[in-house]
């Protein structure tokens, strides 16, 4: 993984590579927990891409797969997180510092991907709740109840 982007200073037009070895050894203890997560689901992301033979989105906003569900479509919710095709929902941590975020799930059962944990929607519609994601950890991933991931 590679972001080809660098953060500029705007006044003196510096730039600081976003490698993870440039952004200190938590960000890169992180990113290789990360990366082996990624590596763990690449069959799983093989999968879906043989499935859907190029017809159909791979990633997905939730109002895809939640059309009459009205929070789906708020700002917050449709830029941080997304689906990997109907099963795996993945939530961004996108501020400095943040130790809790406050995803949304739909009205499912959903499961936290790394400790198996319940997280059960609460009304017709969803509810947002508090999940603990520190810098230094896995990325967020939850499992939609009735879905398998080899």
């Amino acid at each position: 993984m590679r972001n080809h982007n660098i953060l500029e200073n705007k006044k003196t037009h510096e730039g600081k590579n976003q490698e993870y070895y440039n952004l200190g050894e938590g960000m890169l203890n992180s990113a290789r927990i990360n990366v082996k997560l990624r590596y763990s689901l690449i069959k799983y992301f093989h999968s879906i891409f043989i499935q859907k033979r190029g017809i159909g989105a791979v990633l997905q906003s939730l109002f895809f797969l939640y059309p009459s569900d009205d929070r789906c479509y708020i700002e917050e919710v449709a830029n941080k997180q997304f689906l990997w095709d109907d099963a795996l929902m993945v939530v961004g941590v996108f501020e400095v510092g943040v130790q809790h975020i406050s995803p949304y799930f739909p009205k499912d059962y959903w499961y936290n991907f790394h400790s198996g944990t319940p997280v059960h929607a609460t009304n017709e519609k969803g509810s947002f709740h508090s999940v603990y994601s520190p810098v230094s950890g896995l990325i967020q991933l939850f499992i939609k109840g009735g879905k398998i991931i080899f």
